[in-house]
């Protein structure tokens, strides 16, 4: 355990641990940045649902990596698509030849 999580102090102190402040120097608040959005993706989705699901996925994908790199022109998201989806979001852009 690494102590960023509200829950190590604790556990920390009921094994017998002696705590002793530190710096936070991995500034998770200020690098971690989520964005939440519903959406079905359940396996009974008709064809036409799915396609339209992925759509609105690659779209905030796009969106996204467009802001970032904005800010750090070198940074690159990386996609984890399940496998028989990798030609659908190579196609809409979101999976690069590189």
């Amino acid at each position: 355990m690494d102590g960023t999580a509200h829950i190590s102090q604790s556990i920390y102190e009921r094994s017998g641990f002696e705590l002793i402040p530190m710096t936070n120097v991995h500034r998770y608040a200020e690098r971690l940045n989520m964005r939440w959005k519903n959406i079905n993706t359940s396996t009974t989705l008709s064809y036409r649902e799915l396609k339209e699901v992925k759509e609105a996925i690659a779209g905030d994908f796009l969106e996204i990596q467009i802001k970032l790199q904005e800010k750090r022109p070198n940074f690159k998201m990386i996609e984890l698509p399940k496998q028989e989806d990798i030609a659908f979001y190579h196609a809409e852009g979101v999976i690069t030849d590189e």
